[in-house]
């Protein structure tokens, strides 16, 4: 204050002064520096206004910590069912609920960039989902649209950047495909025409099927003109790639799980893909990948279509039709032990 000081005495004194509020912006506590005005320096006075801050900035980042720690985070991203994760102020994903963890991704970590700023969530993107963003269309502020899937981003926090992001993927392509479908495997091929003609008899069955080949070779295409030509092509078509879902998840994800039958889960429970599938055609890909004490459980189903949701007693009944598909070499996979030779022979 200096001269301006109306207390004559204090005239010779200046201060610096900053307060602090905490994160619901009530004053806490004034940080000052005084000293005689001969001796003021401007650079005290900004190193007290940038201490001030970063003084609110840990105790908004402590506030957010203290809501995590009592649970509020996790209860919030287990009632999503789309998939969502807490990314922190330094772009760390530090929670992610079931629907997350099953998309497989490397979850983190993040670019510190705020999420909703298009113009630099590009990369951060692109690296933490794993996918190829081609280009980005801003509708509004906080959600982005890339190909094949949205992120919606919730500004947790506005001091610190925190944000919750939610993940919608694309939907599942439960659809019903006509006879057309095997029309889609074009070629005059020998081998091409023996396909079409072989999965237009062996589609008609309500056996379980198992499809061969590399990645890339239109097995899916396959599955779903199976289930064009079957007498189940009004029921659902419900794909499941084995090799993208962590394998922790994928049992509940295929059977479901009743309200509270693990941490983070729907207090609703959710039904699994089976359930989905019913009255159609369950397209299991990558067969090889699932885990071996996934497979007894899946063997169980195939012999009388009952299963039981994680963390329930009480057995469900599905009418699926079975097609499986696998890059792997399901013999040498029986005989390594890593794959059960009883389901090998009941899906083959």
């Amino acid at each position: 204050m200096g001269e301006a000081h109306l207390a004559h005495p204090n005239r010779e004194l200046v201060c610096y002064a900053a307060p602090i509020r905490d994160p619901w912006g009530e004053v806490l506590a004034v940080l000052d520096a005084t000293s005689f005005a001969l001796a003021a320096d401007p650079v005290v006075g900004a190193a007290i206004f940038a201490t001030a801050r970063a003084i609110e900035e840990a105790l908004h980042a402590h506030g957010i910590a203290r809501a995590t720690g009592g649970g509020l985070v996790e209860r919030l991203l287990g009632r999503l069912r789309d998939p969502a994760v807490l990314v922190s102020p330094s772009g760390w994903v530090t929670h992610a609920n079931q629907g997350a963890r099953a998309t497989g991704r490397d979850l983190g970590p993040w670019s510190s960039s705020r999420v909703a700023d298009v113009g630099r969530v590009r990369a951060p993107v692109q690296r933490a989902l794993g996918v190829a963003v081609d280009e980005l269309d801003a509708a509004a502020r906080g959600q982005i649209r890339l190909p094949g899937l949205e992120v919606e981003a919730i500004e947790v926090d506005r001091r610190t950047g925190a944000w919750l992001v939610i993940l919608v993927p694309p939907p599942r392509r439960c659809g019903r495909p006509s006879t057309e479908a095997l029309q889609e495997l074009v070629g005059s091929d020998p081998q091409i025409v023996a396909v079409r003609a072989h999965a237009a008899a062996v589609g008609r069955s309500s056996l379980p099927v198992l499809l061969r080949g590399e990645s890339g070779t239109g097995k899916e295409l396959v599955a779903r003109g199976l289930h064009g030509v079957s007498p189940r092509a009004e029921g659902p078509f419900v794909p499941v790639n084995c090799a993208a879902i962590a394998p922790g998840l994928l049992h509940s994800e295929l059977f479901g799980y009743a309200p509270g039958a693990f941490s983070g889960a729907d207090p609703r429970g959710r039904d699994g893909l089976v359930a989905a599938a019913h009255g159609g055609t369950l397209f299991l890909d990558e067969l090889g990948d699932m885990p071996r004490e996934l497979q007894a459980t899946l063997l169980r189903f195939l012999e009388d279509g009952c299963y039981r949701r994680v963390g329930e007693g009480e057995p469900r009944k599905a009418d699926v039709r079975l097609v499986c598909a696998t890059s792997v070499d399901l013999e040498e996979a029986v005989a390594t032990g890593t794959f059960r030779q009883d389901l090998y022979y009941r899906v083959a």
